[in-house]
């Protein structure tokens, strides 16, 4: 069987080779964040009141839609959640994790929801690239026939608006349609569901972008990459100074051998110095 390759772990590939080996080559696991919780939960309550809307016409009620939210988070934290530097610095524990969950799911239900008109919701694929040793699978999260592909993030803060046109996993998306439907969808949307940390604030933020033909031979590209990478089974780390290289943004950093580490040095206090200063001169306090 083929090594499969999803769009979450090219982006991090694309990154560090360290964390993408640890991960995907030698199956390391990680506990989630908190975060990365709560994005599951409310991924969990969209997918079911679209999917909902698939089969009947309407949206699932939205008290379904908050006890799937509550349910999915509740099993995801007791499967084991580590609370990153960001989780501890908002103040997120299991219950604010809860609530954010719910309520976050049910702001979608009412603010993103009706406006969507899903043909597929977690539609998997995976695709053969000739002449490679990898396959490419991935699972679109939401996808309006010949209109848009849609996937659903979660943040405390609005996203850079420029993060749907350089998306590798929206280009990846795109190209996997291609192949199945036949045509690329008229655009790819970002629909981001952000909650800010301090006073619970919620605000719908969607970012639209398009991909055409042109856009896809890159992605092709950068597989042909990745598998010759992957095939050499030479991975390196990320680059020195990199912002995802850190303790907040890589699970790995604690025990990587290429991380750098921050060295506390020790300073004498500015009275020590001075006493220091004198009796060299051979003077006296």
């Amino acid at each position: 069987m083929k090594f499969q390759l999803h769009p979450s772990s090219m982006e991090q590939l694309a990154k560090c080779g360290i964390a993408f080996e640890r991960r995907s080559i030698n199956g390391e696991r990680t506990p989630p964040s908190a975060r990365m919780v709560i994005g599951t939960a409310v991924d969990r309550a969209v997918r079911r009141n679209l999917q909902h809307k698939i089969d009947t016409g309407d949206l699932a009620p939205v008290e379904e839609v908050r006890d799937e939210a509550r349910d999915a988070l509740v099993n995801e934290w007791a499967s084991g959640v580590k609370l990153d530097a960001e989780d501890q610095e908002d103040g997120i524990n299991e219950g604010r994790a809860l609530d954010m969950a719910v309520n976050l799911s049910s702001f979608h239900h009412s603010a993103a929801a009706p406006n969507i008109q899903p043909t597929h919701v977690a539609r998997k694929w995976v695709l053969d690239v000739d002449g490679l040793d990898i396959q490419i699978a991935g699972e679109i999260d939401i996808q309006e026939g010949s209109r848009a592909i849609r996937d659903t993030k979660t943040s405390g803060k609005s996203p850079v608006k420029t993060l749907a046109d350089e998306s590798l996993q929206l280009s990846t998306y795109a190209l996997a349609v291609r192949q199945i439907d036949g045509a690329v969808p008229a655009k790819v949307v970002l629909d981001y569901l952000v909650q800010t940390p301090k006073r619970g604030d919620m605000k719908l933020v969607q970012l639209e972008s398009v991909r055409r033909e042109e856009h896809l031979q890159p992605v092709l590209e950068r597989i042909a990459m990745f598998d010759r990478i992957i095939r050499s089974g030479i991975f390196t780390p990320a680059p020195i100074g990199s912002w995802w290289c850190s303790a907040k943004f890589c699970a790995f950093h604690e025990t990587c051998r290429y991380a750098a580490k921050p060295v506390t040095v020790a300073m004498p206090s500015l009275e020590r110095q001075l006493a220091d200063s004198i009796f060299q001169k051979g003077g006296s306090l």
